[in-house]
C-alpha cells in the first residue's frame, strides 16, 4: 500500500482517478472488469498496452470444489472470477492488479492455473474481507 503525503490533483480531464474499496458481499454472477499488461494467454508476451477483460464472479464453493482437483485449498478472503465459456482470464504478469465491479475495487488479481482455463478460474483476494486490515494499515502510515 502506498499513502500519499497530500491529496491527488483529480479534475474531470485527468487521467489520475481515485476508486473505492468495496465494504459490500460479493454478487456471485456480477460482471466485473479486470485489468493488467500481463499476457494475453499461457504462452504469449507480455502486452505492451493495458488489456481489459469482463469477468464474472463464481461462488465460493464451485471455486473451491474446481481448485481442490489440484488439492489447493482456498482460504477465506479469496475468491474466484472468470468467464462462463473460461476463455477470458486475467494472466501472467498480472497479479496485483484490480478487479472492479461497478467503479468499486473488490479484488485484487492473485493466481490461477493455466490463464484461460475453464477448470481453474483466476483466483483474488477479496477487498471487503481485509478491509479492517487495510484501513488499520493506513492508520499506521500516518
Amino acid at each position: 500500500m502506498l499513502k500519499l503525503d497530500r491529496q491527488l490533483p483529480l479534475s474531470a480531464n485527468s487521467p489520475i482517478n481515485s476508486i473505492q474499496l468495496n465494504t459490500d458481499a460479493l454478487k456471485v454472477g456480477e460482471t466485473c472488469v479486470a485489468s493488467g499488461w500481463g499476457s494475453t494467454s499461457p504462452t504469449s508476451a507480455l502486452s505492451d498496452k493495458l488489456m481489459l477483460v469482463d469477468l464474472q464472479i463464481i461462488s465460493q464453493s464451485v471455486c473451491s470444489d474446481k481448485y481442490n482437483e489440484l488439492k489447493i485449498k482456498l482460504y477465506p478472503g479469496m475468491f474466484c472470477a472468470g468467464s462462463p465459456n473460461g476463455d477470458k482470464d486475467a494472466c501472467s504478469g498480472d497479479s496485483g492488479g484490480p478487479l472492479v465491479c461497478q467503479g468499486n475495487l473488490v479484488g485484487i488479481i492473485s493466481s490461477g492455473r493455466q490463464c484461460g482455463d475453464i477448470r481453474f478460474p483466476g483466483v483474488y483476494s477479496d477487498v471487503a474481507f481485509f478491509g479492517n486490515w487495510i484501513q488499520g494499515a493506513m492508520k499506521l502510515m500516518d
